[in-house]
């Protein structure tokens, strides 16, 4: 379902101006008309029940009002499949590709649940920032998110970290959960079912630039206990295999309950 998400200087009044792009996704791409309420988000992501109370020639005005109880379940009343998955925290860590892929690989990783975006700079990894290119950058993706949250109806803010170098994510990760380590060669020590068989409350994802991970990098983030992925032998795209990866984590997840590992 489409929401819309208010804009991150909201600040709790009962009723808002728009004009520009948010306008624009009210008026001509929800196509909601006066006196209609529709979902939305605060910029925390709380639900909201949203109205639209007037609408001119560039502004319109909404209402914005606590969500009624929404129908679907909670993550204490999940039963079944989805429990697994929803409850389930993934922190991407992605090596900067070149050019506007990024852009790509956060609109994809917001609309299928990642909670924690972290770019990071890899040995292999072309582009650097300086704080003015990170800024730019941190505005541009955090559109590209909202944008992601209201074509998706997905419920979660990502949260968008700083870029960190790669010899970082062994500190930053902790060993919260299953560290999976997606690799183009066949590494793989266990199958994914195997990484993430045991209950688990947040899986890493790290996924290497154009150019792979270079040997020293694999090794360090082994030794730290990061277990290798393999996505077979076809060459993807950075922006297809970081994907490929969030769904194959997340499809394991969703279908947990349905299957079991053969004892050895």
């Amino acid at each position: 379902m489409r929401q819309f998400v208010l804009p991150s200087n909201y600040t709790g009044t009962p009723t808002l101006a728009l004009q520009g792009t948010a306008f624009h996704y009210i008026v001509n791409v929800l196509r909601i008309r006066e006196g209609e309420r529709f979902p939305g988000l605060d910029p925390d992501g709380i639900p909201v029940e949203i109205e639209l109370l007037a609408v001119g020639p560039a502004e319109c005005t909404i209402a914005i009002r606590p969500a009624a109880r929404d129908q679907r379940p909670t993550d204490g009343e999940e039963t079944g499949t989805e429990s697994s998955q929803a409850t389930v925290h993934l922190t991407l860590f992605q090596c900067v590709p070149k050019g506007h892929r990024m852009d790509l690989i956060v609109r994809q990783a917001t609309e299928t649940g990642v909670a924690t975006i972290v770019p990071v700079m890899s040995r292999h990894t072309v582009p650097r920032f300086d704080d003015r290119d990170w800024r730019n950058k941190a505005d541009r993706w955090s559109r590209v998110m909202r944008e992601a949250m209201q074509q998706s109806g997905q419920r979660g803010i990502p949260r968008l970290e700083a870029p960190i170098d790669l010899a970082q994510v062994p500190s930053l990760w902790q060993s919260r959960g299953p560290g999976l380590l997606f690799h183009e060669r066949p590494l793989a020590q266990e199958s994914l079912h195997g990484y993430l068989f045991r209950d688990t409350s947040e899986v890493a994802l790290v996924i290497g630039p154009e150019g792979g991970f270079a040997q020293v990098e694999t090794k360090l983030l082994m030794d730290a206990g990061f277990r290798t992925v393999y996505l077979g032998e076809n060459v993807l795209r950075v922006e297809t295999a970081t994907l490929f990866a969030i769904a194959a984590v997340r499809i394991v997840l969703l279908e947990k309950n349905r299957w079991k590992l053969t004892e050895k």
